[in-house]
C-alpha cells in the first residue's frame, strides 16, 4: 500500500475530526429539539397528522435541526465515509476496489435518500389536509439501508491479521448487523445504538492511525 507515515497521521485525524463533529451535529439536532428520538421519528411519519402530533409545538425548532442535519450533519458523515472508501481503495487486492466502488454507490444513494427524507419532512410541514401522505419512510428505510449495507462493505478495509484492526472490523460488521436488523424488524429506537459501534471503532481507527502509524503501515504491507 503507496500510503506514508504522514498520509496515514493526516487520515486519522481527519477521521477522528468528522467522528467529533457527527458527534457533536447529533447532539446540536437532540438540544434544539430538546427531546431525543424526535427527528428520528419523524423519519418514519406517514401523513401530516403523524407528523404534528408527533412534534406538537416544536415545528420550528424540529425545521432548524432538519437544517443543521442537511448543511452540517449529512455533508460530514459522507465525508467521514469518503476517507474510509479513499483507504480502502489504496489496498492492493482487485476485491479491495470493487469494494470501494461498492460502498461508493451505496454511500451516495445513502445521501440521496436522506436529502429526500429530509425535503418530504419540510414538505409535511406545507401540507394542509392532516390525512395527506408523506411517505418519509420509504426514504428513511433507503437511508439507513444504504448506510449499514455501506458500513459493512467498509469493515473489508479492516479484516488485517493484527488485534486492532479485526476489532475495528468487528465494530463495524456488528453495527450494521444490528441497524439492519432493527430496520427490519422496525425496531427503529434501536437504530442509534446500533451505530455506537460504528462510532466507537472508527474512533480507535482514526486514534490508531496516530498513535501506531509504524505498526499500522506494517499491518498493510
Amino acid at each position: 500500500m503507496n500510503i506514508t507515515q504522514g498520509q496515514f497521521q493526516i487520515l486519522g485525524f481527519a477521521i477522528l475530526f468528522c467522528v467529533v463533529l457527527v458527534v457533536l451535529f447529533g447532539q446540536a439536532m437532540n438540544s434544539i429539539v430538546g427531546e431525543k428520538g424526535v427527528i428520528l421519528k419523524t423519519e418514519f411519519v406517514k401523513n401530516k397528522g403523524e407528523l404534528t402530533e408527533l412534534v406538537g409545538t416544536r415545528t420550528e425548532a424540529v425545521k432548524t435541526a432538519l437544517l443543521v442535519d442537511t448543511i452540517g450533519f449529512i455533508p460530514i458523515y459522507f465525508l467521514l465515509f469518503t476517507l474510509i472508501i479513499w483507504f480502502l481503495a489504496q489496498q492492493p487486492s482487485q476485491l479491495s476496489k470493487y469494494a470501494a466502488v461498492a460502498s461508493g454507490i451505496f454511500a451516495v444513494a445513502t445521501i440521496f435518500f436522506d436529502l429526500s427524507e429530509n425535503l418530504k419532512i419540510f414538505d409535511g410541514f406545507r401540507k394542509n389536509p392532516m390525512s395527506d401522505p408523506i411517505n418519509v419512510a420509504s426514504s428513511a428505510f433507503g437511508k439507513w439501508f444504504c448506510f449499514f449495507i455501506t458500513t459493512a462493505i467498509l469493515s473489508n478495509a479492516f479484516w488485517k491479521p493484527h488485534y486492532l484492526t479485526i476489532i475495528i472490523a468487528s465494530l463495524l460488521l456488528v453495527s450494521s448487523t444490528v441497524g439492519l436488523t432493527a430496520l427490519f424488524l422496525a425496531k427503529y429506537e434501536l437504530i442509534p445504538l446500533s451505530i455506537l459501534p460504528a462510532v466507537s471503532g472508527l474512533t480507535i481507527c482514526g486514534a490508531g492511525f496516530i498513535f501506531f502509524t509504524d505498526k499500522i503501515r506494517l499491518i498493510y504491507e
